[in-house]
């Protein structure tokens, strides 16, 4: 069997990675750098915290963590546990995060609930705040050292890794997929899989499926200061967050992963986080974290989330035999990639589909 992944960013390598233990003649094609797209874009923090937590959005995150913390262990990746807040401006949100307390008392990591007198110590203004759900277990990862070692993985497997390659159509024949058109020529393929990220709407019209795939813009400031302290990923009631990075810098952005409110995007089109935004998320980080007041920007990019109706990612078969998505990660592709590659990996090389795959099925906004 051949199978074909395109795409190599976080979500691609790990699904060629995963390949490798199946008996299966596996090609990845990355039409750039590997990781250079929206992998490369992203703030890299694996999130165990929501303001309204599922038990299988939190099963899911327990499955990845597994395959990092197993690494981190061995000192084979890095990881900062720097800790997370979400944090209550109103007094109805803070009613959420108490839910979301007793949700996580049975599923997910261990948390707490601050009042505003706490916050203080983490750097928030209190005067700001409402109280907050803390948990000391998150952190951010490398996703350039996450993509180097999963496609050297790969490699020594015996996946054929194509950087500077790009998939420019699908044949297929009696509704099934038989080869992808390439820069580079023509690829046989039983298997093909769609693993491009914000490109995925693209690759999907090669083949006529149709997905709910929309675009947000992921928009970060990269602040300087000399307050010498790390601050939490800390998401503000409003969707602003900021996360340290080491002593010295602060990213700052806001999430923007609401389906209703997206559109499709053109993912080539250069862009920049704009004037507006650029105010907006400088002052209001300035007010609510007191340490970044006088903090300089020092850079910005933008980066595109694939959102999905109901936030989970899109996963599995599609009505085009052998053509697969592994796509809609809602902006934590850094949070799902290895549950996401490894699911769909066991699902293509055996033919069994594993329960979790179900959920995530492309087709259950049918």
């Amino acid at each position: 069997m051949s199978v074909v992944v395109i795409g190599g960013g976080i979500v691609g390598v790990r699904l060629a990675r995963a390949l490798r233990d199946h008996p299966t003649d596996v090609h990845l094609l990355e039409k750039d750098a590997l990781g250079a797209g929206t992998t490369a874009k992203s703030i890299a923090v694996f999130s165990w915290l929501e303001s309204d937590p599922s038990p299988f959005a939190q099963s899911l995150r327990e499955r990845a963590w597994r395959t990092y913390a197993d690494r981190i262990a061995e000192d084979a990746i890095s990881f900062e546990r720097i800790g997370a807040l979400l944090v209550a401006r109103t007094e109805s949100y803070r009613s959420r995060l108490e839910r979301a307390a007793e949700t996580y008392a049975e599923h997910g990591p261990d948390v707490e609930l601050l009042d505003p007198a706490d916050l203080e110590a983490f750097g928030i203004a209190p005067e700001e705040t409402a109280g907050a759900l803390y948990t000391p277990e998150e952190g951010y990862l490398d996703p350039g050292e996450l993509v180097s070692q999963w496609a050297g993985q790969a490699r020594e497997g015996g996946v054929d890794i194509r950087t500077g390659v790009e998939a420019t159509g699908i044949r297929t024949r009696d509704g099934a997929v038989t080869a992808v058109e390439t820069t580079d020529g023509e690829l046989a393929a039983d298997v093909v899989i769609n693993a491009a990220g914000p490109w995925a709407p693209r690759i999907n019209r090669m083949v006529g499926v149709s997905a709910p795939l929309r675009h947000t813009k992921g928009r970060i400031l990269v602040l300087e200061t000399d307050d010498g302290a790390t601050l939490p990923y800390t998401q503000f009631e409003s969707g602003q967050y900021v996360r340290g990075e080491g002593r010295s810098q602060v990213f700052a952005g806001r999430l923007e992963r609401e389906y209703a409110d997206a559109g499709e995007l053109d993912p080539d089109e250069p862009r920049s986080v704009g004037g507006e935004f650029y105010a907006d998320v400088a002052d209001t980080t300035a007010r609510l974290v007191p340490a970044v007041t006088d903090a300089d920007v020092v850079s910005e990019w933008v980066g595109l989330r694939t959102v999905t109706p109901d936030g989970l990612p899109v996963v599995g078969p599609t009505a085009v035999d052998g053509y697969h998505l592994a796509c809609g990660l809602s902006g934590l592709g850094i949070t799902y990639a290895p549950v996401v590659g490894d699911l769909l990996a066991e699902h293509v090389a055996t033919g069994d589909r594993p329960p979790a795959l179900e959920r995530l099925s492309p087709d259950r906004f049918e």
